[in-house]
């Protein structure tokens, strides 16, 4: 299936990973706002980039490019190693997101005790 532009099939990949725009960059060593550069098409990646890009989204050079092609690189060894670890990667990431929503709501908590026992001890004072 073809995707109308590289940047959109660049967006896709980044979506069908789970990752933000800040998270890919980061992993290719570009600034986000080079990334959504690419994605919105003012500009195209150069070819360290891209073969980087491809790496890191599991998919092909060729479906990159031009949208023709398999999506995703043929399994081997190493490229069901490599979906494995993305797939427990994305769960970490799920799971991140929920602890770091139980924390704030536990600090969250937390500090309106304390300022509720603060209350309660100028009242008796």
């Amino acid at each position: 299936m073809k995707s109308d532009a590289l940047g959109a099939r660049i967006a896709r990949a980044r979506q069908d990973m789970s990752l933000s725009r800040r998270e890919l960059a980061t992993q290719i060593g570009v600034n986000a706002s080079t990334l959504e550069s690419w994605e919105h098409g003012r500009v195209v990646p150069r070819a360290n980039k891209l073969q980087t890009l491809c790496g890191v989204l599991n998919v092909s050079v060729g479906w990159l490019l031009d949208g023709e092609g398999e999506l995703f690189e043929q399994e081997t060894a190493v490229g069901d190693g490599i979906t494995r670890l993305t797939d427990k990667l994305r769960r970490m990431r799920a799971i991140q997101k929920e602890l770091n929503g139980l924390l704030d709501d536990v600090s969250a908590e937390v500090a309106r005790l304390q300022t509720e026992r603060a209350k309660d001890g100028d009242l008796a004072a």
